[in-house]
């Protein structure tokens, strides 16, 4: 395959809270990346932002794809919540450490752990928005979310914060390759419809082998095999 697109390298335009990212990507038939999808503000502009994408691509000639809109949203992922606050305790101050340093801030919610993990989580990691810091099926949640404000985009992008170790990080994305990505890609819907069928006809479908096996026993051994004589 070739390392290259013959129809060019894409250039995306950032977009956070005001149209402008918007507006200059749709005039230059740009794609769309949302930086801050999951903040609040970020989030109730989604809608309007794609709205005025649409509208100035289309005054310049250019056809707004929501396949090529990419949303940002900050994730770490484990087992259980309680695994993934576990994580990310030990990193996750001196993270917010070096992001208030450079705003020159120091917050009392960063003063501990739990505070930093709580204000990312609810309120926000600056302009990224918030943090998906729990399980996979909290990251399904928040993903279902954004496509139902958004009505579709392309590719959602995880924003990478070095909270932990080398070995939680990998776990992290490991989860969200075997439980996130088949969700939304269909790929579990044929074996979860036939086990949702072997469970509702489980009467039928067992009843009918345990007889059968009984049937065989009985034809094989006679009526005195269960009883030894």
């Amino acid at each position: 395959m070739p390392t290259y697109d013959p129809a060019g390298i894409e250039v995306v335009a950032a977009s956070t809270v005001s149209p402008n990212g918007s507006v200059l990507a749709g005039r230059n038939g740009l794609s769309l990346l949302s930086l801050a999808a999951s903040s609040p503000s970020g989030f109730d502009a989604l809608d309007r932002n794609w709205e005025i994408y649409e509208k100035v691509s289309a005054e310049h000639g250019h056809v707004a794809d929501r396949a090529r809109w990419r949303l940002v949203n900050p994730m770490f992922l484990a087992e259980t919540q309680a695994e993934a606050e576990r994580a990310v305790s030990r990193r996750i101050q001196a993270m917010a450490a070096y992001a208030n340093r450079q705003n020159g801030r120091y917050p009392e919610w960063g003063q501990t752990p739990r505070g930093v993990i709580d204000h990312w989580r609810d309120d926000s990691l600056g302009e990224f928005g918030r943090a998906v810091i729990g399980t996979p099926d909290q990251a399904i949640a928040q993903i279902e979310r954004l496509i139902e404000k958004t009505g579709g985009f392309g590719t959602l992008l995880i924003l990478h914060v070095d909270m932990a170790n080398w070995e939680d990080t990998k776990r992290s994305y490991e989860l969200f390759a075997a439980e996130v990505v088949p969700h939304f890609r269909g790929r579990n819907r044929n074996r979860q419809a036939s086990l949702q069928f072997a469970e509702d006809h489980r009467e039928q479908l067992i009843g009918r082998l345990v007889r059968a096996l009984a049937k065989a026993h009985t034809d094989y051994y006679g009526e005195s095999a269960g009883t030894g004589v």
